[in-house]
């Protein structure tokens, strides 16, 4: 992405890097996900040099209406640059001598980028409905009670869905739904064990 190559999206990379005061953006690349319908990013780091990758129906969902959380999907993957989360990738090295314990790690990364994302935006609506859209898709997640969705996923408590999210290096989406729900002071949020 480039000033001449999809150039809306790459001036609302620019602003947002410079509304978090992030000094040196990394480049930032429009990568197509197998058969499409994923909706994903990430931060990382080759050779000396950060980057963002965007899976392509995120920036899609621009073209449909749906800016604001694509904002916050490039607020949230800045905000692992900024808290040095990819120069910090050793961490993760030491933490798997014990076992779970860099999983842990990146999980707690994973939190403190959705927070900054949702401080950025100053709108813990639109926060939430952002991770749901990477939950479910654009169209779809205007239709999800996020009640109900967060309730049934509070429920799952089998030995399986507990080991998974120990191996896994992100929070399940309804987790950090929650999350965001909680730190915004709503009240009657399901709550996770």
């Amino acid at each position: 992405m480039t000033p001449r190559q999809f150039t809306d999206f790459h001036e609302l990379v620019q602003r947002v890097g410079a509304e978090m005061g992030i000094r040196l953006l990394p480049d930032v690349y429009i990568l197509q996900a197998g058969d499409g319908g994923v909706l994903n990013a990430f931060a990382t780091r080759f050779f000396q040099k950060n980057m963002v990758i965007l899976y392509s129906d995120v920036v899609e969902l621009t073209r449909t209406g749906q800016t604001k959380e694509v904002e916050f999907v490039i607020a949230h993957e800045l905000a692992h640059i900024r808290r040095n989360h990819v120069q910090k990738q050793w961490v993760v090295l030491l933490g798997s001598i014990i076992p779970f314990l860099g999983s842990a790690y990146l999980r707690a990364c994973e939190y403190t980028c959705d927070r900054i994302a949702a401080h950025y935006l100053q709108d813990f609506r639109v926060a939430k409905q952002a991770l749901t859209v990477l939950a479910i898709g654009g169209p779809l997640a205007k239709e999800v009670n996020k009640f109900d969705y967060l309730y049934e996923a509070s429920r799952e408590n089998g030995f399986i869905a507990k080991y998974s999210e120990l191996l896994s290096t992100h929070p399940t989406l309804p987790k950090r739904i929650a999350a965001i729900a909680t730190h915004a002071g709503e009240e009657n949020v399901p709550v996770f064990n």
